[in-house]
């Protein structure tokens, strides 16, 4: 993991103006932007990751109902990454009959 970042407080003097949006900017543009997703698992190894809850559940519905092999070992677990997860993947998804996990999986991780 990266080393955290060390943070000190300070109080202003009275007589100093501040610009809040500036203030806000520069801590936007260092920081490193996570992204929520909702991960499917598979016996807890991590196989796809999906926008929402409800997209992830869907897919786990959907293969628990196709009797898909694994389907006792499925589950989803939220999740915060540095990677945005791609519409593309749900899209995918919508457009496939999916049997198995491990057949059709929609992010690689």
């Amino acid at each position: 993991m990266e080393d955290l970042p060390v943070y000190k407080s300070t109080m202003l003097k009275k007589d100093v103006e501040t610009n809040d949006d500036e203030i806000y900017e520069t801590v936007i543009a260092s920081g490193t932007k996570y992204y929520k997703c909702y991960t499917i698992t598979d016996d807890d190894e991590e196989k796809a990751n999906l926008l929402t809850f409800a997209d992830a559940e869907s897919v786990v519905n959907k293969l628990k109902d196709d009797d898909s092999a694994n389907a006792d070992d499925l589950g989803i677990v939220e999740k915060y990454d540095t990677r945005e997860v791609e519409a593309q993947a749900l899209k995918l998804l919508k457009k496939t009959k999916i049997t198995s996990l491990k057949q059709h999986q929609l992010m690689m991780l």
